[in-house]
């Protein structure tokens, strides 16, 4: 059908004229609400996301610490933890 015939039964029906492959060729479109398809389109990448294996930020593991960078951190601890105590009884 003629672009134009179909933008013509498009407006008639208060809809929009959906174009869904742009190939020169092919070029398919179809009377559609234009915001409800970008929202199934949104959601089929979203899907598509969550189908690869993304995670959610809440589904990280925890940072793993090394036994050496633990020493390290509890020897800081407890030097500040000294210096604190004897600035206090002065």
């Amino acid at each position: 059908m003629p672009a134009r015939q179909a933008l013509a039964l498009a407006e008639e029906a208060g809809l929009d004229l959906v174009e869904l492959s742009p190939m020169p060729s092919r070029r398919s479109c179809k009377i559609s609400d234009y915001g409800k398809f970008k929202y199934q389109e949104q959601k089929k990448a979203s899907e598509a996301a969550k189908a690869e294996g993304h995670r959610d930020q809440g589904d990280q593991d925890a940072p793993m610490i090394d036994d050496h960078d633990y020493v390290v951190k509890m020897k800081a601890i407890r030097r500040f933890l000294r210096r604190a105590t004897r600035s206090r009884s002065r």
